[in-house]
């Protein structure tokens, strides 16, 4: 009945009442028009006033939304785009085990062809229709259900590459990655071993020098103000490592301009030298290698650039990559740490220009260095500032 137009027409003008029958499960035909997108049905049930109950819940307290979501419906996405007196709000809807409309769509595996999908829409464009309506109301989707399983955890129980594909595109990188555990650098690094002040070997040196992009993983502000905000700025400027030099010398050597950022901005100097009696400038571009016009050479890295991940699924492969390109950015930490050394008072400037541009005996001036090493938009800054 619920399929035809004309036969639900003639029930409700000859008083058929009954629009909410259960099965044994305690679905309503509700449930079952929004798993097998008969729009018909809620169309009629909207446009006669039928007042049925969007709230319905069956015997494991799944709602409409959730049979929708199961069935990879494009219900869902149909109704909550409409302009009209059709338009549905998606609510964030829970099941008696506390599980999530996102939850629901990730439990099945993908189909394994074309011919299941009733509605001739492609598996992929119907796991994004989901996401789409559960993105847009803010639905949390960090949201656990009572086993502390999030959507994406049934994502990969069920080899559904398409959720995590949607989740990463559309969802921050932190809340991709983010889980209520600990992460390695949590299980090996703590307050007490992770900085060493005595010139001895320091965790910490290490991972915001990212030498070569061995360190790339931790290229973020969660580890450094994880480890670093307790400690004051003045105390960091005297934490010498094993080869004297401090947590912001450690970040230019490596050409790590975020980590360089957030140690200057927390208030390092960069005039403080280390025990080679060398500021951070002088550090940079000694220990810097030779870029080609700027650009790092692929040689000096000794992992790759890129990140590829592999989702592996019932019948389909894909590959995603992450750009760690940016971690190693020698000639814009030059001109960063150049730009905020000649803020400082005239008479430090004044230094600074002859040892920018006064080579010695022994050495060539910074000048001839930053040229010599391929730094153009350090040497191009220069014009501006000397």
């Amino acid at each position: 009945m619920h399929g035809n137009y004309e036969i639900m027409r003639f029930m409700y003008n000859n008083g058929f009442s009954d629009w909410e029958q259960r099965d044994v499960d305690q679905a309503t035909p509700l449930h079952y028009a929004f798993c097998h997108f008969n729009s018909l049905f809620i169309a009629f049930s909207f446009s006669n006033n039928l007042n049925l109950k969007f709230s319905a819940r069956t015997l494991n307290g799944s709602s409409v939304f959730h049979s929708a979501a199961i069935c990879r419906s494009f219900t869902l996405y149909f109704f909550h785009n409409r302009n009209d007196v059709y338009h549905l709000n998606i609510p964030n809807s829970y099941d008696y085990r506390n599980r999530s409309i996102l939850h629901y769509s990730m439990l099945l595996p993908l189909r394994q062809n074309y011919d299941d999908l009733k509605s001739g829409v492609s598996e992929d464009v119907l796991v994004w229709s989901i996401f789409e309506v559960c993105f847009k109301p803010k639905h949390n989707f960090k949201h656990t259900d009572n086993e502390g399983k999030n959507f994406l955890h049934y994502a990969a129980e069920s080899g559904n590459y398409f959720g995590f594909e949607n989740a990463y595109h559309s969802l921050s990188r932190y809340d991709v990655m983010k889980y209520e555990g600990p992460d390695i650098a949590e299980l090996l690094l703590t307050k007490d071993n992770a900085l060493k002040c005595n010139g001895s070997f320091s965790p910490l040196h290490e991972i915001i020098m990212n030498d070569r992009n061995t360190q790339s993983m931790y290229y973020n502000h969660d580890i450094l103000n994880k480890y670093l905000a307790d400690y004051s700025s003045t105390m960091l400027d005297r934490c010498f490592d094993k080869d004297g030099y401090n947590l912001l010398h450690r970040a230019v050597i490596g050409g790590n301009l975020l980590g360089t950022q957030f140690l200057v901005n927390k208030g390092m100097k960069l005039s403080h030298v280390s025990h080679h009696g060398k500021s951070a400038l002088q550090i940079l571009l000694s220990k810097a290698p030779f870029l080609k016009n700027g650009v790092m050479p692929l040689s000096y890295r000794k992992r790759s650039p890129f990140q590829v991940l592999q989702f592996v699924s019932q019948n389909k492969t894909e590959e995603l990559i992450i750009d760690y390109s940016t971690a190693l950015q020698y000639d814009e930490t030059a001109v960063f740490v150049l730009e905020n050394v000649y803020t400082s008072r005239p008479s430090r400037r004044r230094k600074i220009e002859a040892l920018l541009c006064r080579p010695n005996e022994r050495q060539l001036s910074l000048v001839h260095l930053a040229a010599a090493k391929g730094f153009y938009r350090f040497s191009k800054d220069m014009c501006f500032v000397v």
